[in-house]
């Protein structure tokens, strides 16, 4: 197999980041819509296309179409720093007024650091690459970072912070809350070395093993109000070919972790602070599908009060070829009046005659990382959820398709109805939808915006 251009495409809008040429002439301030992705396997580098008018896609109109590459050049050897990347690149605005492209270095790079890059949307200059320190407590040199979620906290359209994990569990906090990108930087550190909001590590193994990150985080803000912002993540990598051999350690989890936004100068949250849920399999209505506890939260608003910054799932390891459960796929976070976390896990198989191994479609509450109060998943079949759908009175949230390894859902809402469906691909090739019926009144994510 030879890989080329197999990078996930992403899209977004750019509003005057384009001289008069891209403008129709004499406007010089024009929205224009830019493709962007990565090579992943294909190699080490950054594209964007301008794709405003599909009419003019063509080969013949290439010169006009491709906006830039980009290679990393700002090291004494090209692409140094910058690896294969997997996921997709944000288009955010940032606050020196100029548009940007965002994205971490990937993997395998040749000095195999964590790296963030914010590039101009418009030629594909570098207008601030961030080198955090490659921060762990695995062994060995390699390191990478993976797709950033970049947050808009004040309802301005501007990028205000940027989280991103690597393949060391860290996950950084880049504060761009400046004007002068000089002033862009980790948000966390110890004296000018630069800490990570919180460090994933697998707190079930006698010597601490880093989990790797690989998935981008979802950001929403505190559930109770509290302040701050919840980063919701999970872990594990499937990037390599040893990737797809489950083995015993690390065991992989799914975080919910509180960032108080104080931007102190250490680590500020560690696995220790951290509520622990578990997932149990059991047999509902002829079918195993999953459910998790549901222990209370106690959320340490202020010193001396409270003992959970947080809160940590981990997946499950007991059962045949499970050992390497991980979480890599984007999770999505849905609010309104039931807020719920939304994430999909893989458990890889070693075997040449199959599709690769399974994957579980998990449905949590966001504030504590345990069960919902209500029912969502219809297993019955009836066409309703409700008290029938629980595994010995206990709300279902995880259930197994049955249709190969899944990336996230794409999810549609039916406000009208009360429901939603979120449609499944698989890679044995299936589409199945799966209904939710959820209250009419329930929407999306409320008071701050994530730019993606």
């Amino acid at each position: 197999h030879r890989y080329y251009v197999d990078g996930s495409p992403g899209v977004g809008d750019a509003y005057g980041a384009f001289g008069s040429a891209r403008c129709g002439g004499s406007a010089t301030n024009c929205w224009r819509t830019v493709l962007t992705g990565a090579l992943a396997g294909g190699g080490a580098g950054i594209y964007a296309l301008d794709v405003t008018d599909p009419a003019d896609f063509s080969e013949t109109n290439a010169a006009k179409l491709v906006l830039w590459e980009f290679l990393d050049s700002s090291t004494a050897a090209a692409n140094a720093d910058l690896g294969s990347g997997y996921g997709e690149i944000a288009i955010a605005r940032m606050k020196n007024g100029q548009w940007a492209a965002i994205f971490g270095n990937g993997y395998n790079s040749a000095n195999e650091n964590a790296v963030l890059y914010i590039v101009s949307i418009a030629d594909g200059s570098l207008i601030k690459k961030i080198v955090l320190n490659p921060y762990g407590t695995s062994t060995g040199n390699s390191n990478g970072l993976s797709a950033p979620a970049v947050v808009d906290t004040n309802g301005d359209y501007i990028a205000d912070y940027i989280y991103a994990g690597d393949l060391r569990g860290n996950m950084w906090k880049i504060d761009v809350t400046n004007s002068n990108p000089n002033s862009w930087d980790s948000a966390y550190k110890s004296g000018s070395t630069p800490k990570p909001l919180f460090a994933a590590v697998d707190g079930t193994s006698a010597t601490t093993v880093a989990q790797a990150i690989t998935d981008r985080p979802e950001v929403g803000g505190h559930p109770d109000g509290n302040g701050g912002y919840v980063v919701y993540f999970g872990t594990g990598r499937y990037v390599a070919d040893g990737d797809k051999t489950p083995t015993a350690s690390p065991i992989n989890s799914f975080y919910g972790i509180w960032d108080k936004n104080t931007n102190s100068g250490s680590t500020p949250v560690l696995r220790s602070d951290l509520l622990a849920q578990s997932i149990s399999q059991v047999t509902a209505s002829s079918q195993t599908v999953r459910t998790v506890s549901n222990n209370a939260i106690d959320w340490k608003i202020s010193a001396g009060t409270g003992t959970h910054l947080g809160w940590v799932l981990n997946l499950r390891t007991d059962q045949t070829d499970s050992l390497g459960e991980m979480s890599v796929s984007n999770p999505v976070l849905l609010g309104g009046t039931l807020p719920r976390l939304i994430f999909t896990t893989l458990i890889p198989e070693n075997s040449a005659c199959s599709f690769g191994g399974s994957s579980w479609l998990m449905e949590i509450s966001p504030r504590n990382g345990g069960n919902l109060n209500r029912d969502v998943f219809d297993i019955t079949g009836d066409g309703v959820a409700n008290s029938s759908d629980r595994a010995s009175g206990t709300t279902v949230s995880g259930i197994s398709p049955g249709i190969g390894i899944m990336p996230e859902p794409v999810i549609l809402r039916d406000s009208g109805n009360g429901r939603d469906f979120k449609i499944l691909t698989g890679s044995k090739g299936d589409v199945k939808s799966q209904k939710n019926f959820l209250p009419a009144t329930s929407g999306g994510r409320q008071s701050w915006r994530q730019l993606k």
